[in-house]
């Protein structure tokens, strides 16, 4: 990488980007550009720029680690002004309109092809999921445990809130629901269980025998 040689949209002196933002010519040419943009020249968009020249491929890799903390930057002050601007009700109506308009086949095909990426990592170094799941887990508890050392309150008063909310009458007629449909398919429940049952004697007779050989 080059460390960030040419014309930077922002810097310490001043903002290119807000200098151009402030033209009325280049945001109406902006608006009209987004408005018009067809979402189904996005997938041929990275393919052109994925296979059409490797050169631009690899510099693309190349420079992914500095756009990647730019974007994250970029997203971490949207957050806080967003937090910070916008009303909860307001945010609300606008995440609405957006999903409104959104298209969720193409989030879909990369879910899949993410989960497929991520299958593929996985098995090639060779990480142990159940220790990585164990550690998530872990830590998620420590976080719960701080949070409820700094405030004792906390915990349980979003457990009361959440409570409050929950109607008793509704929560049993969706388990009555449930459950009815699962019975209705007739399982063999008895022969589960008893068959668990035996396995787990049998398990026990064996620790017992072996005990005292």
């Amino acid at each position: 990488m080059n460390g960030g040689d040419g014309i930077p949209l922002t810097q310490a002196g001043g903002s290119v980007l807000k200098e151009i933002m402030g033209t009325p010519f280049i945001k109406e040419l902006l608006w009209n550009s987004l408005v018009d943009t067809d979402p189904a020249n996005g997938p041929k968009l990275v393919r052109d720029l994925l296979w059409e020249d490797v050169g631009v491929a690899l510099s693309v890799v190349d420079g992914l680690p500095a756009v990647l903390n730019y974007l994250i930057g970029a997203f971490s002050e949207l957050i806080i002004q967003v937090e910070d601007k916008f009303s909860p009700a307001m945010l609300l109506s606008i995440v609405q309109a957006i999903e409104e308009d959104l298209d969720t086949e193409p989030l879909k095909k990369a879910g899949s092809s993410m989960a497929r990426l991520a299958q593929g990592l996985i098995g090639d170094t060779g990480t142990d999921i159940p220790a990585s799941i164990g550690k998530a887990i872990t830590a998620a508890a420590r976080e719960l445990n701080t949070l409820h050392a700094q405030d004792p309150t906390r915990i349980p008063a979003y457990a009361q809130a959440m409570m409050a909310n929950i109607d008793a009458r509704e929560v049993s007629r969706m388990t009555t629901t449930v459950l009815n449909a699962v019975l209705d398919q007739r399982p063999p429940l008895v022969s589960w269980a008893a068959h668990m049952l035996a396995g787990r004697v049998r398990e026990r007779f064996s620790k017992w025998r072996r005990g005292r050989q």
